[in-house]
């Protein structure tokens, strides 16, 4: 079932992963990191928050699903089975797309039936479409793998009656999101900076912001919005030098943004690669920005060791 009629954006290979995750349980035979929460839920505009709160201490899947799609429904019934013979190890979000118009569009989901995962509030894209059985399990370890990478090992207890946890927004966040939702980037730059300003380790702000920063870069780069103007830039970057900073920045944007992070980070590291000085530090900067929008995925790891390689 197609709901846009392009294709689902920001795909992941995780192929490269181990597949080996475990977590350890303590004397009682209880695991030490226990989280209360039910092994499936359903995912709504108003549980989203606590959904990706929930992704900071268990892997999440979400699995985005239609009523019109037998296939999506099938796929569903497949990963709750998965879910409750792991047994808390991640948490199966369903969607319907039918109804959850918001969440499917924060997704930026374009068919169904499709997954992503969900680590540290960052959304992974992983695959549109029926995958066989046996790629099905061998995502899902994949995804412990990646989750215990970054320290998610939380097992969930299958409480029913658990509430995802609540979190309130601070209000400058409030504030950034409303501005996003109204168009208005850079009134969100503004709040999401004077975050920052408040508190430097606010992560949140941080990750907010480079998104902001990113599509302040895109509108200059294009402000008429001229269909043939990002053809032109990657022309211009293809025939300039790595040396040649603004270019193969705008054009490294583009490409991240037309949901080609693999192009994005190479060239980046090209540039490092063939630059020194305030311009190889604006590229390493601007990678580490890349990293953060991404999100912990196989392409960001291997992406920052070429980028140690290309440094030293």
């Amino acid at each position: 079932m197609d709901l846009t009629g392009s294709q689902f954006r920001g795909a992941v290979d995780f192929s490269t992963l181990s597949t080996q995750s475990e977590t350890q349980p303590n004397s009682a035979g209880q695991p030490e990191n226990t989280v209360a929460g039910p092994y499936i839920t359903d995912v709504t505009e108003t549980s989203l928050q606590g959904i990706l709160t929930m992704s900071m201490q268990v892997p999440v899947l979400l699995v985005f699903t239609s009523a019109h799609s037998e296939n999506s429904q099938q796929l569903q019934g497949q990963l709750e089975l998965i879910a409750q013979r792991y047994a808390g190890r991640f948490q199966l979000g369903r969607v319907n797309v039918d109804t959850e118009t918001e969440v499917v569009g924060a997704f930026g989901i374009t068919a169904v039936p499709a997954v992503c995962a969900l680590l540290q509030g960052q959304p992974i894209p992983l695959f549109q479409g029926m995958p066989d059985a046996e790629q099905l399990e061998q995502t899902v370890e994949n995804v412990l793998t990646a989750a215990a990478q970054y320290g998610i090992t939380g097992v969930l207890d299958g409480d029913e009656s658990a509430h995802p946890p609540q979190v309130e927004v601070p209000p400058l966040h409030k504030e950034g999101l409303a501005a996003l939702e109204r168009g208005d980037i850079d009134a969100a730059h503004q709040a999401y900076s004077q975050a920052l300003r408040e508190d430097p380790a606010d992560q949140e702000a941080q990750s907010a912001l480079y998104q902001v920063e990113l599509l302040q870069r895109l509108r200059d780069m294009n402000p008429d919005n001229e269909p043939n103007r990002i053809t032109e830039i990657l022309e211009n970057a293809a025939n300039a030098p790595m040396t040649d900073l603004d270019i193969q920045l705008c054009a490294a944007d583009i490409e991240l943004s037309h949901q080609r992070p693999d192009a994005a980070c190479a060239r980046l590291i090209d540039v490092v690669r063939h630059t020194d000085g305030e311009d190889r530090d604006a590229a390493r900067q601007r990678l580490i920005a890349y990293f953060d929008i991404l999100g912990p995925c196989d392409l960001v790891m291997a992406a920052r060791k070429s980028l140690a390689n290309a440094l030293f």
